[in-house]
């Protein structure tokens, strides 16, 4: 699943307005999934429903301690959205 900007799947990020930080599923529209350790998920998930879904699985079936936080609101716009390396 593609997200807007850029911003890779997978990749470290932190949204400036909402103070979270995690590993992005997803973030399309304003709307996204944060997850606190990279979750992979199939690229041939196109939609946010079903990425969410393959997310909380693997997180379930993870060693525990692991959160995923939904997002909304994020401007989106780089200054808001910083990679952390």
């Amino acid at each position: 699943m593609k997200s807007e900007h850029n911003y890779l799947v997978g990749e470290k990020i932190r949204i400036k307005s909402l103070n979270i930080e995690g590993y992005l599923v997803w973030l399309y529209a304003g709307q996204g999934l944060i997850c606190s350790q990279n979750v992979t998920i199939d690229a041939s998930i196109k939609d946010s429903v079903t990425a969410t879904k393959a997310a909380m699985e693997k997180v379930k079936a993870g060693s525990g301690g692991q959160t995923c936080t939904s997002v909304s609101g994020v401007t989106g716009g780089s200054a808001d959205i910083e990679v952390i390396a």
